[in-house]
């Protein structure tokens, strides 16, 4: 498969989600992510307004992360940090799967968390959500379980 440079930059989502970033940084960020044509960019909850903002007269996407860095929240939590973000312009979720509920083999849990953030679509049916799946912290055998 032959990709342009464009098709290959609207894959990419251009990310900045340290706890450190700055309201410049993200800025910048936004400025970077039009500039190359990116798909996205991804902000952290706080600066989703000034991402939508930033970006609206472009084709860029905004996305903000649900129960970022750890995943470990409430699933009610993370669905309504997923509607306050979407509601504040997040055309993406990036929500992180309950690791700790994966590796003490609670897949209802782990499957409820999901579900809960998926909420988010049935007011948003345009909305993207991924799931994060922290694969550095899980045993070969758990990441296979992750894929089901």
């Amino acid at each position: 498969m032959k990709l342009s440079r464009r098709e290959l930059a609207k894959m990419i989502d251009h990310t900045l989600i340290k706890p450190t970033a700055t309201k410049d940084e993200v800025i910048k960020l936004c400025w970077e992510a039009e500039k190359h044509g990116f798909g996205c960019a991804v902000v952290n909850p706080t600066y989703v307004s000034l991402a939508r903002h930033m970006l609206e007269a472009t084709d860029v996407k905004v996305c903000s992360t649900v129960g970022f860095p750890v995943g470990a929240g409430l699933p009610e939590v993370k669905a309504f940090e997923a509607q306050r973000v979407v509601k504040l312009g997040a055309e993406e979720v990036d929500m992180v799967m309950n690791t700790s509920a994966l590796k003490s083999k609670d897949y209802e849990l782990v499957k409820k968390d999901i579900r809960a953030v998926l909420k988010v679509k049935k007011s948003n049916p345009n909305v993207i959500v991924k799931v994060i799946i922290e694969t550095g912290l899980l045993t070969d055998k758990e990441r296979q379980r992750s894929r089901t």
